[in-house]
């Protein structure tokens, strides 16, 4: 009876044993599961633990309880807003990025255009001014006593703050235009010189004729091939209109080779070979013909 009784208490005792040591395993593995859980969280700074330091157990899971019930009202929130924010900050970086690429790109383009539009302008005035030279004195020779010159129109100037119609006024260039004014023998002493709409269809002939043999002076062409210029000519003008093409066809620094249409004399008189043009049976039949025909 005494050795049943003692193995009964050792029974007892044993099974104690192993209670108390699977209780001692789950606080270890309390303490284990806390330990890592402060270090996810981070170390605290000391006037937190100490504001907390002297709060009981019971305080303490009643501020948790607290924490978790706050935090429990932005569970609708978006979990990946964070990562959503890095990748459209990293997006917005990329862009800007790209933005002042194309505002540095854009910069050297406007100063490229500027320049070239610098030396168009130049080009243009420096040309200009050979033709306009060169005009007056064409016109001087068909119009003896006659005075004509050409003026370049320009743009008027933007103003400062318009500063958004920049680009269209650089695109259109600095020059509207060429205006022409003349004046012809007869006129009264101190006459004002004529615009182009105020002259007859003969004027405006020779005005256009003296511009071509300004630009062929300028910038030479081997051949002129001209229809029928002196139909509005009368006949002292038709003979100066020649007698400036003999002189240009012959000229020493840049001779050319006219070849022109007429019904008219003055030309036959001063070109250096001569054809007809008949009608037989209904067919248009060149032939050379001579100074006499």
């Amino acid at each position: 009876a005494a050795q049943a009784d003692a193995r009964d208490r050792l029974a007892d005792a044993t099974k104690a044993g192993d209670a108390l040591q699977a209780r001692r395993q789950r606080l270890l593995d309390q303490r284990e599961a806390a330990m890592r859980k402060l270090q996810r969280v981070g170390a605290l700074p000391q006037r937190e633990l100490a504001a907390y330091a002297e709060l009981g157990a019971d305080r303490l899971v009643e501020l948790l309880a607290k924490c978790h019930a706050d935090r429990a009202k932005f569970a609708h929130v978006n979990r990946k807003a964070l990562d959503q924010y890095v990748a459209f900050a990293d997006q917005r970086s990329g862009l800007l990025d790209r933005q002042r690429e194309l505002d540095a790109g854009a910069t050297a383009i406007a100063r490229l255009l500027s320049t070239l539009d610098a030396k168009k302008d130049e080009a243009i005035e420096r040309t200009f001014r050979g033709v306009s030279k060169h005009f007056a004195d064409v016109f001087s020779e068909l119009v003896p006593g006659g005075e004509a010159r050409l003026v370049m129109v320009r743009r008027p100037a933007p103003d400062v703050g318009a500063e958004s119609q920049s680009s269209a006024s650089t695109s259109a260039g600095a020059f509207a235009g060429v205006r022409v004014s003349v004046t012809f023998p007869g006129a009264a002493e101190g006459a004002t010189a004529v615009e182009m709409a105020q002259l007859s269809g003969g004027q405006k002939a020779l005005v256009a004729l003296a511009q071509i043999f300004a630009i062929q002076r300028c910038d030479p062409a081997p051949f002129y091939l001209f229809d029928e210029i002196d139909a509005a000519l009368d006949a002292t003008h038709r003979a100066a209109v020649a007698a400036l093409v003999r002189r240009q066809a012959h000229s020493a620094d840049a001779p050319a080779q006219f070849i022109t249409t007429t019904f008219r004399p003055e030309f036959v008189q001063v070109a250096d070979a001569h054809f007809g043009i008949s009608l037989q049976h209904k067919t248009s039949r060149l032939h050379r013909i001579t100074h006499d025909d």
